[in-house]
């Protein structure tokens, strides 16, 4: 649209040029000058008022097309209603006792750090639902079994908050998974300073348990704890 009328403004200028040399033959009228400025500037005037319906127009239908879909708005207050559930499902005595574990045996474990570990680890949240599957879901969370894992973690060094932010899973295992995720660890990673070596880099290691290649021929559907993936 910008291009037809410029096209259009520099024809305009050309022919109002042509009508000022002086007629080759006799012409019946004259443009005057006032006459053709008037023209010019009409012609402006049309073409930036063109251009100015073009753009709006354009920015209202891109601003439609990015408007969220009905599925999405449902995805989106779902989500919201699940994060509320949640974090009012954190409560009561259970809870509290086992925030307390992990604010007493974590370094540097705030009472919200503890309870948003929690719900990791007892099914609670999204990442945690995938890595549980049907194991786990929505449990309250355990005081004995918390505390194992911390007695578990604390010789290891690993009873930190900036360690077990990125894998706060390990919170809902019991200290006999994490032994069986060393037991089932390559052969590369046996020895127990290469394995917590591994660990102190990829914290999320500590939750396979399971080894599809060395038990059978192929994948068993385990992969969010298989050493393999």
């Amino acid at each position: 649209g910008f291009c037809n009328c410029w096209k259009g403004f520099c024809r305009l200028v050309m022919v109002a040029a042509w009508c000022r040399k002086p007629p080759k033959r006799q012409v019946f009228f004259a443009i005057s000058s006032s006459a053709l400025l008037a023209g010019i500037i009409f012609a402006c005037i049309a073409a930036c008022t063109r251009i100015v319906f073009v753009t709006l127009g354009t920015r209202a239908s891109s601003s439609f097309y990015r408007r969220p879909s009905s599925n999405r708005l449902r995805e989106r207050s779902r989500h919201l209603r699940f994060s509320s559930s949640a974090e009012d499902a954190a409560t009561g005595p259970a809870w509290d006792t086992s925030a307390q574990v992990l604010c007493d045996g974590v370094e540097g474990c705030e009472d919200d750090d503890a309870r948003a570990w929690l719900q990791e680890g007892y099914g609670w949240t999204r990442t945690s639902k995938r890595f549980w599957r049907a194991s786990r879901k929505e449990e309250q969370p355990v005081a004995e079994a918390v505390q194992g894992v911390v007695e578990w973690l604390k010789p290891r060094g690993l009873a930190k908050q900036e360690w077990v932010k990125k894998f706060p899973i390990v919170v809902g295992l019991t200290a006999d998974e994490l032994e069986k995720s060393r037991q089932t660890a390559p052969s590369y990673l046996k020895e127990d300073e290469a394995f917590l070596r591994a660990l102190r880099a990829n914290p999320k290691l500590l939750g396979n348990n399971f080894d599809c290649l060395a038990e059978h021929e192929s994948c068993q559907g385990h992969c969010a704890r298989c050493w393999n993936t």
